[in-house]
């Protein structure tokens, strides 16, 4: 019974919302950034829940990783979520980002160059995060004689 509950779950729930996912995924970052701009011309701050989107898009793939069973597709098709965890840290990235050029364009605390710097200093600083990370953890291992 068990296991007709985990098909079924996977069938109905799981791969569409991961299917359509993977479709957005890509084109997030360029969503926030057109956002993040989008700020910055109209010095207006824009409310958009991204910390919640990227949440939801984390956790998904988190079930994968951790999910033996839900996992199984992505372990036959490898480069999936190696793809889906760069997008989805470039756009906790530019989350952050976004964030720090909102609260400029809400408060007006720091100046505007002040706050571009520090989005940019934000944005950066996680890459390299995300470099290192991977260099401790690589995506490939190479192969074992």
């Amino acid at each position: 019974m068990f296991k007709l509950l985990k098909w079924v779950y996977a069938i109905t729930v799981y791969h569409p919302l991961m299917i359509i996912f993977l479709i957005i995924l890509p084109f997030l970052p360029l969503i926030i950034y057109g956002s993040i701009s989008s700020i910055i011309d109209s010095e207006l701050p824009q409310s958009t829940g991204l910390f919640i989107i990227v949440f939801i898009f984390t956790f998904w793939i988190y079930l994968a990783l951790r999910s033996e069973f839900l996992g199984k597709i992505y372990k036959k098709i490898t480069i999936l979520l190696p793809a889906a965890q760069l997008s989805v840290y470039t756009c906790l990235g530019l989350a952050i980002a976004h964030s720090i050029i909102n609260s400029w364009a809400e408060d007006g605390t720091p100046t505007r160059d002040k706050a571009i710097f520090f989005a940019i200093l934000a944005f950066v600083g996680f890459r390299l995060l995300m470099s290192v990370f991977y260099w401790i953890f690589p995506i490939a291992r190479p192969k074992r004689r």
